[in-house]
């Protein structure tokens, strides 16, 4: 409700300006990537031509980042880029699940369940944001991976003695 604002004089409602900006940004998103599904524009290159592209639409909201990180990796590196990150993020999951399991302390069980916790928030922020390529926010992410890792890889090493 909260995103809807009535149109004076009438008995409709239309989006808040920041809402309509961010639907008219996905829709020019998801346009970009039908025209270059399989090899997107290229990374790092949407910012450039979201704009333009939704002016041609006659969408005067759209902004310059998608807001949306798995729109934005479809439209700049396809679906097949799309197919790698979802994977990688498997992968990240998966890797959890491995460190909770191969924990022998307190403390590498918790890094695993901490690392599963990120990596649903991480999944749920992609939907809202285009953070995932800031090295800021996902510098510590990488980190507590690496140390996932190293548990689950001490606990093989640890088998294979």
């Amino acid at each position: 409700m909260a995103t809807n604002q009535e149109v004076e004089d009438t008995d409709e409602t239309q989006l808040e300006g920041s809402a309509q900006a961010r639907i008219d940004t996905w829709t020019t998103s998801i346009e970009i990537a039908k025209k270059h599904l399989i090899d997107g524009v290229g990374f790092g290159a949407i910012g450039y031509i979201l704009r333009d592209t939704g002016m041609n639409l006659g969408l005067t909201h759209t902004k310059d980042s998608t807001h949306n990180t798995y729109l934005r990796v479809l439209a700049e590196m396809g679906i097949i880029g799309l197919a790698l990150f979802l994977y990688l993020i498997w992968r990240c999951w998966l890797l959890s699940l491995a460190g909770v399991r191969a924990a022998r302390t307190r403390f590498d069980r918790q890094l695993g369940i901490g690392l599963g916790g990120a990596t649903i928030a991480m999944m749920v922020n992609c939907w809202f944001g285009d953070r995932f390529f800031e090295f800021d926010i996902m510098c510590a992410y990488w980190m507590v991976c690496a140390l996932v890792n190293d548990v689950v890889n001490r606990q093989h090493e640890e088998v294979a003695a």
